[in-house]
């Protein structure tokens, strides 16, 4: 029984890193969406040592199924097909490939948005009304939802962000001393800093909600 105990604990604890694993291909693939070609030396090095660690640990624990479904999604999401290069002749799985591919291209969409990425949420935005094209009213309906709750995240950083500053604010009211001009000048920079970041999420989420 504790030898059983044992090895339910190893495979669980192998499971776990095979998520892992997967979650941090996802991020690179999210990262270099539409680009994969221009993925940095350090990054692609990355890449190649999760993608070994993940054959060896799959291996070893016999979780091969458990990687190919984790690994057949980020792939379907995040691989930025064409549409014209994924199966089609009224298939059913060429559907659901496309709307996988639509949940991928706003989730790199939000990801660029996130860090100010202009140009690559543009691209993202270009491959979402392709893919949007192949499906249906159900299918786009289904998309439209998605979009709107990964944008109301954004929306939700926001406001934390307000917090941080009304937080930093009343801190402020309390230093009046001289000997305090150098931590008022610090938490200023902060404020200032968070209020330009504020302002360009703000305007990019009006735009971005304005064309679901």
């Amino acid at each position: 029984m504790k030898y059983e105990n044992t090895e339910d604990a190893v495979r669980k604890e192998a499971c776990e890193r095979v998520k892992q694993i997967v979650k941090a291909i996802k991020a690179i693939k999210i990262k270099y969406y539409l680009n994969f070609s221009k993925i940095s030396d350090e990054d692609k090095q990355t890449y190649q040592e999760l993608e070994t660690n993940l054959e060896q640990i799959s291996e070893e624990h016999n979780l091969s199924n458990l990687k190919n479904a984790l690994m057949q999604e980020v792939e379907a999401k995040y691989d930025g097909k064409n549409p014209e290069d994924m199966e089609q002749n009224g298939k059913p799985e060429f559907s659901e490939n496309i709307l996988q591919a639509c949940y991928g291209a706003i989730d790199a969409q939000k990801e660029a948005l996130s860090k100010g990425k202009i140009t690559q949420a543009l691209r993202c935005q270009e491959q979402l009304k392709k893919y949007r094209q192949e499906l249906d009213e159900e299918g786009n309906r289904e998309v439209s939802s998605y979009k709107r709750e990964k944008f109301a995240e954004l929306m939700q950083t926001r406001e934390q962000l307000e917090e941080q500053i009304r937080s930093w604010n009343s801190t402020m009211k309390g230093m009046y001393r001289i000997s305090d001009a150098q931590k008022r000048d610090a938490i200023m920079k902060k404020i200032q800093g968070l209020r330009n970041r504020e302002n360009k999420q703000t305007k990019e989420s009006e735009i971005e909600m304005a064309t679901i």
